[in-house]
């Protein structure tokens, strides 16, 4: 994301915080590459790019400094030069906010925490910069753990229980994923009257209670009440039957709701 230059103004003008940091000047480079590893870090996890104005003082006045283009070519640089690993995703760019000129550097939050300064975690508690520690350290590593899940398997942040769909988990993925016996045991689902079967994790729409039938291991066909299903075709009328989409042999056939 980026900001407006109504919000970095805001931002240059309001107190250093873990989001925002000002530079008379960029003489100090070390430091601002510590900051860089920080902002990328988002150790407070605001999900929200960081932000380095270099020609503002501490006190939030404007420091009158020239941003040229060697200026800018040199802070962007820091993105590819390797001292910064993984490598920051960061914009570089030149503002005049409230009648100041001043490179602004936007750091985004890295997916791949911890991310290191020479070999160094460093993050931001408020408007301070310290080196991370273990337990910093910990919580980055583990933050990346959770990105590294695959996409089913990640937690939903900011995501409310309203958001999810129940009746699908109640009508489709329990009685796939669950043998019906158990759902009935454990009453995690009531059988209604049921107008379509499940075989294989696929729909085929039939009678009311309708269970598979008979199955022919040798061509791989399992016939129920008419419908024949296989893996040879959709929509094509067979003996009075339909013959639908079918994966594997022995596909056993639950009823679902609805």
């Amino acid at each position: 994301m980026s900001y407006a230059d109504a919000e970095l103004e805001a931002m240059m003008a309001d107190l250093e915080s873990d989001l925002v940091e000002r530079k008379e000047s960029a003489q100090d480079g070390r430091k601002i590459r510590r900051n860089i590893c920080a902002f990328a870090n988002d150790l407070p996890r605001n999900g929200r790019p960081g932000v380095l104005f270099i020609g503002v003082r501490d006190d939030g006045s404007c420091a009158s400094l020239q941003v040229d283009d060697a200026l800018l070519k040199r802070l962007a640089g820091i993105h590819g030069e390797g001292q910064i690993l993984p490598l920051p995703s960061i914009t570089v760019q030149r503002k005049v906010l409230m009648g100041c000129e001043v490179a602004v550097v936007a750091v985004e939050p890295s997916p791949e925490p911890p991310v290191r300064f020479q070999g160094r975690v460093w993050v931001r508690v408020g408007a301070s910069l310290r080196e991370g520690s273990a337990a910093d350290e910990q919580r980055l590593t583990e933050r990346r753990r959770a990105i590294d899940l695959p996409f089913d398997s990640r937690p939903a942040e900011r995501t409310s229980l309203d958001a999810l769909d129940t009746a699908f988990v109640r009508d489709r993925y329990l009685p796939s994923a669950i043998a019906q016996d158990v759902l009935e045991r454990n009453a995690r689902r009531k059988p209604g009257p049921g107008v379509r079967h499940i075989c294989s994790g696929l729909v085929v729409t039939a009678k009311p209670g309708i269970r598979c039938g008979r199955v022919n291991r040798a061509k791989g066909i399992a016939v129920t009440e008419g419908i024949v299903a296989s893996g040879e075709g959709v929509g094509k009328e067979v003996g009075g039957g339909r013959r639908v989409l079918w994966r594997g042999v022995g596909a056993g056939c639950v009823p679902l709701s609805g």
